[in-house]
């Protein structure tokens, strides 16, 4: 079976090889139904049901019979990765780079990247949160600093951020860190200043 261990949440697929598959009857790990999503004669993918941690057996049965117990499969809890070290540099009227740094992961990153939102309409910004913006970084998966450029934001608006990474054990999330955009320059005004005889005008007609 590969891969050979997953997280106690289940959810993921792994490939179970071997022979005579053909008109499988039914996939057990752990004692829990796998269903199964592809079949050959000599390979099953199925998706893991969830179960507590430990090593497991994994039973095939088929018309010709079914496989002794074994322990073939561990299920692992994963912890979500650890984010740290929000950052907030280029602020302008409109745009801003926010970032993190993915500190401590057991596993490989799925992805990273920075959730945004105003904060008079959510001040704890969270993946498909209300008024969240969600921008990935590029490349989106490995340890180590990012940063991601948010445009079009409104001007003199205070926003609040997190910086965020993905395992297979779920998504670990930097505080929440709030920055305010510069407010944009008054548009239209034309502010002139000519001297003559001593004295000053502020208007051109």
């Amino acid at each position: 079976i590969s891969p050979n261990f997953g997280h106690t949440a289940g959810g993921t697929n792994v490939t179970i090889t071997g022979t005579g598959f053909t008109g499988v009857l039914g996939v057990s790990i752990g004692g829990l139904t796998a269903s199964v999503v592809a079949a050959t004669d000599t390979s099953l993918v199925v998706t893991l049901p969830p179960h507590a941690a430990g090593a497991v057996s994994v039973v095939v049965s088929t018309p010709s019979g079914t496989n002794a117990a074994n322990s073939l499969f561990t299920y692992e809890f994963v912890q979500p990765p650890f984010v740290s070290t929000p950052t907030s540099t280029n602020v302008s009227t409109a745009v801003a780079t926010l970032g993190g740094t993915v500190s401590f992961t057991t596993h490989s990153i799925l992805e990273r990247g920075v959730v945004l939102a105003p904060t008079a309409a959510n001040a704890n910004p969270v993946i498909d949160g209300p008024d969240v913006i969600k921008l990935t970084a590029v490349p989106n998966a490995g340890g180590g600093a990012f940063a991601v450029t948010f445009a079009s934001l409104t001007p003199n608006t205070a926003y609040t951020f997190k910086a965020y990474a993905t395992n297979i054990g779920g998504t670990g999330y930097t505080s929440a860190t709030a920055f305010t955009t510069s407010a944009a320059d008054p548009a239209g005004i034309l502010d002139a200043t000519f001297g003559f005889s001593g004295k000053n005008f502020h208007d051109i007609k």
